[in-house]
């Protein structure tokens, strides 16, 4: 027996707890063809959600909320046999991702989708409570959030925001040119924004909050200058290594609000002036 809904928009599942798995791996053609709206919560017993064979049945989904599932792991399993090896590209409409208090959580995407599967339509990422999730993005899939617009990341167990790409370009440089907020809060274990040398620019970033992230300064010694001139240092407070400024990274800014100081246009741009061309 197969079951069709092609004009169904939204499903949301709450707080079943035997739920182990929500689609039947050989979906009728025109299945969920118009969904636009996935909400998953407290149903502990799932592990996945989107095995590799049923992404292509899924790419009118824009808004997609999990929350509060104890074993979950991965969010699209693309490790799995897929149709879509012999077929062309998927373009998933998501723009709206959410994650909440999912602590078995490893991977949003378990495997790096190399254009096979195309998510540049993203907007808003949000990542809370997601202790062992040490990354967000494949490396394909950072290189063209074109759409991006804020990102928040919240006491997560997340190393890097890019996954490493093995075997691919030395010194990538990843564009966000519509990203506006970016908040970063008690991630521990936080090291940088890509593991190796890389330039990453957001012309438009207008909020900014950084706080907790492991052993790293957020700025580099004219941050400290600045501070020091302007009688705002202070001493109690232990010297980190930057996170914005070093010889890996250059942040490109033209208008800047921290929640603890406030710095001209100028001030910013060079505080983040480029250490490498």
């Amino acid at each position: 027996m197969q079951v069709i809904f092609p004009s169904l928009a939204e499903i949301e599942i709450f707080h079943i707890d035997n739920l182990e798995k929500i689609w039947h791996n050989n979906l009728a053609a025109g299945s969920f063809c118009e969904l636009r709206s996935i909400k998953i919560r407290g149903c502990k017993k799932i592990v996945n959600i989107f095995p590799a064979v049923l992404i292509r049945s899924f790419t009118r989904l824009e808004v997609l909320e999990i929350g509060f599932c104890d074993l979950l792991e991965t969010i699209f399993d693309l490790k799995g046999p897929s149709v879509d090896e012999i077929q062309p590209s998927n373009v998933v409409q998501l723009r709206d991702l959410s994650l909440n208090s999912l602590p078995k959580l490893k991977h949003i995407w378990n495997k790096d989708p190399q254009g096979k599967h195309k998510f540049h339509n993203l907007q808003i990422v949000r990542a809370f409570s997601c202790g062992v999730l040490k990354n967000l993005f494949p490396f394909s899939i950072a290189r063209v959030l074109r759409q991006l617009e804020k990102l928040e990341i919240v006491h997560c167990g997340v190393e890097q925001i890019v996954a490493k790409e093995e075997g691919g370009e030395a010194f990538p440089n990843f564009m966000f040119p519509r990203l506006t907020s970016l908040d970063l809060i008690e991630i521990r274990k936080f090291r940088n924004f890509y593991p190796g040398k890389h330039t990453w620019e957001c012309p438009r970033l207008k909020s900014l909050a950084v706080s907790g992230c492991g052993n790293i300064k957020y700025f580099d010694s004219k941050f400290l200058y600045l501070q020091e001139v302007q009688g705002e240092i202070d001493p109690t407070v232990p010297i980190q290594q930057p996170l914005f400024s070093d010889e890996e990274v250059r942040v490109c800014f033209r208008i800047f609000s921290l929640n603890f100081i406030f710095f001209s246009t100028q001030d910013m741009m060079d505080i983040f002036k480029p250490q490498f061309t």
